[in-house]
């Protein structure tokens, strides 16, 4: 079963941040899981 991830709204600052360059594409797959069983919870 995928995992339920908290939603960042607007104004959230962690928005705000720069991102890592991805280097591992091999969590990839889970993490569109997740996001699709988030997007409808």
């Amino acid at each position: 079963m995928a995992e339920v991830l908290p939603i960042r709204l607007y104004g959230d600052p962690v928005l705000r941040r720069k991102a890592r360059p991805v280097q591992d594409f091999s969590d990839l797959a889970e993490l569109a899981e997740n996001m699709v069983e988030t997007m409808f919870e």
